[in-house]
């Protein structure tokens, strides 16, 4: 978060062994990521201040990768949820991928943008048809790894999926929505991990999502989340999905 604009980013596990970090390639770009949204935030605009962030992402990763990709699979990718709140009570996003967020004005009127119910269920349906001894661990499949590498081979490719990646071609695909809202309004940014609780598992409803992160706190939801992955549906059988559990990130934005 700086000035007045709030993200989330969430980097896409890796594929194979990692080429720019000692432990994980995905925690490498959403901490360089990071950092470059800080330096960028003052941007005035959402996509030049991105331009900047691709740019000197791509110079952060040739100047400390260890080795240069051989296929395009390896190259460390993710998704993030922008939102910038302007003074007139406009709220300004930007995201790739499937990071979501959830605005509910004072006068209860809700809008949500990204990842959906739709794009998940499409996830668990491919997860669901890998065949493994144990369902948690589908990832790691021989041939869960040959189609996921095939398909984010096609990232920031003409007609392929756009996600942040140290490419500046990733801003090409960046969507933007503008919202107009009733003051004092409210806004959840979460990655694909924290969503899964509304989306996936249909534990919660988006406005009360909102609702419930005022009242209950994050990490009251986080636990709720954790509860259903690790006790109630451990071998992630009743909802599939490639791991057991994803990282879960989430912000809780007050407009006044």
């Amino acid at each position: 978060m700086a000035r007045n604009r709030v993200w989330v980013i969430d980097g896409a596990t890796g594929l194979g062994d990692p080429i720019v970090s000692d432990t994980s390639d995905a925690a490498w770009l959403a901490h360089r990521a990071n950092e470059l949204f800080v330096r960028h935030a003052g941007c005035h605009d959402a996509m030049p201040m991105l331009e900047s962030v691709a740019k000197d992402l791509e110079a952060a990763f040739l100047r400390e990768r260890r080795r240069a990709p051989l296929e395009r699979w390896e190259i460390p990718c993710g998704a993030f949820m922008m939102l910038t709140a302007r003074n007139d009570g406009v709220c300004e996003l930007a995201w790739t991928a499937d990071c979501r967020a959830i605005l509910v004005g004072s006068d209860g009127e809700t809008h949500a943008f990204g990842a959906t119910a739709e794009s998940e269920a499409r996830e668990a349906g491919g997860a669901a048809a890998v065949r493994v001894a144990d369902p948690a661990e589908r990832l790691r499949a021989p041939e869960s790894l040959a189609r996921l590498r095939a398909g984010r081979a096609r990232y920031n490719q003409p007609g392929g999926p756009f996600t942040l990646a140290p490419d500046p071609a990733f801003v090409a695909g960046v969507r933007t929505a503008r919202v107009a809202l009733k003051t004092p309004a409210h806004a959840l940014l979460m990655t694909d991990g924290f969503a899964a609780l509304e989306l996936r598992y249909g534990d919660i409803g988006a406005a009360a999502f909102v609702a419930a992160a005022r009242e209950e706190g994050l990490v009251r939801l986080a636990l709720r989340l954790r509860h259903i992955e690790e006790e109630l549906d451990p071998a992630a059988v009743r909802f599939p999905r490639w791991k057991r559990s994803d990282d879960a990130t989430a912000a809780l934005v007050a407009i006044a």
